[in-house]
């Protein structure tokens, strides 16, 4: 059955209505406290009609306008009490979300149900064979177009989807597509599994645990943060010199000597004299150079300082012979 039947207008109380779950969080979106202000304007209540399925009282459509009542101390609110098949409802459901949603994501999400809904229709034939003129009526709203049954192949029925979800959402059909096309590849990104970022560190291919990786990553992060905002410093200080003719020579070799720093403790490298990174040659905790962290910061690697990278993970500096640290 691909109608709904429509029971009118009703005015019950909000505690009677089957809501979903999340009214409680709703409720404190930013689009809902909005939401409950305008009501202000329209007599205290939503002008759409919230829409519940008729017997049962759950709502099909205007969760946010429900939970803007709420908010405002509503009791009571006029609901529109319709009845059809679970396929018809969740179809409805999807058009309001298409045609109100505050959210472009959401809106999109819910156009490209549609779409794969209608097109899993015309490619199934499951339209029923009803003539187009018997789609209005006092008590009926088709939900989706009769196409008599007929089969379509996947492009045609793609296309006739775009033109009936255009018609249910006064879109146009190419503004369907569109929508459904960016739902598809969000969807697409977000089931995609999270890429790695590059390590911080030259490992030289070799395997690094990632205790390792992920405590370079956050130093790296943090000290380049650092020698940036003291480089911002010192320049902000020689745009004052211009500008009020006073001399800041002092200062500004200070925060240039500061921001060296910190890019000179800036993780560099697997510690090329050991190159055991996770310890399993047992070169790492007796090698001078990375003091058994398994890796040198960029001042040791620059400078080639054997023994003068600080130790990181929280090891102890290794004060072993030289030999130890041979590759």
């Amino acid at each position: 059955m691909d109608t709904i039947t429509r029971h009118g207008l009703k005015s019950v109380p909000i505690k009677k209505l089957r809501l979903p779950g999340d009214v409680a969080t709703r409720r404190r979106s930013q689009h809902v406290l909005d939401l409950g202000r305008s009501f202000a304007l329209t007599g205290g209540e939503p002008l759409a009609p919230i829409i519940v399925e008729w017997g049962t009282w759950k709502l099909i459509a205007g969760a946010d306008r429900i939970a803007a009542c709420l908010n405002r101390g509503v009791k009571e609110v006029d609901v529109l009490t319709v009845e059809g098949e679970p396929d018809a409802l969740a179809e409805l459901a999807l058009i309001e979300n298409a045609m109100r949603r505050h959210s472009a994501a959401e809106q999109e999400a819910a156009i490209a149900k549609l779409v794969a809904m209608h097109t899993a229709r015309e490619q199934a034939g499951a339209f029923p064979d009803v003539p187009d003129d018997a789609t209005q009526g006092d008590d009926r709203v088709k939900v989706t177009r009769s196409r008599g049954g007929r089969k379509r192949g996947s492009r045609k029925a793609r296309t006739q989807a775009y033109a009936d979800v255009a018609a249910a959402t006064g879109k146009t059909p190419k503004a369907v597509k569109s929508a459904a096309h960016r739902a598809k590849k969000k969807a697409e990104r977000a089931a995609a599994p999270a890429e790695k970022p590059a390590p911080v560190i030259e490992t030289f291919g070799l395997a690094v645990p990632e205790a390792i990786l992920d405590a370079t990553s956050k130093q790296h992060s943090v000290l380049t943060e650092m020698a940036n905002k003291l480089t911002a410093l010192k320049s902000a200080l020689t745009r004052l010199e211009n500008e009020a003719g006073m001399q800041f020579q002092g200062l500004k070799t200070a925060l240039d000597t500061a921001a060296r720093e910190a890019r000179g403790e800036l993780p560099a490298s697997v510690c090329p004299y050991c190159k055991d990174p996770d310890g399993t040659a047992r070169r790492r905790d007796g090698c001078n150079a990375c003091g058994g962290a398994g890796w040198l910061r960029a001042r040791a690697v620059a400078h080639n300082e054997s023994g003068a990278a600080p130790t990181a993970m929280g090891l102890p500096p290794v004060n072993a012979a030289k030999g130890n640290s041979s590759t």
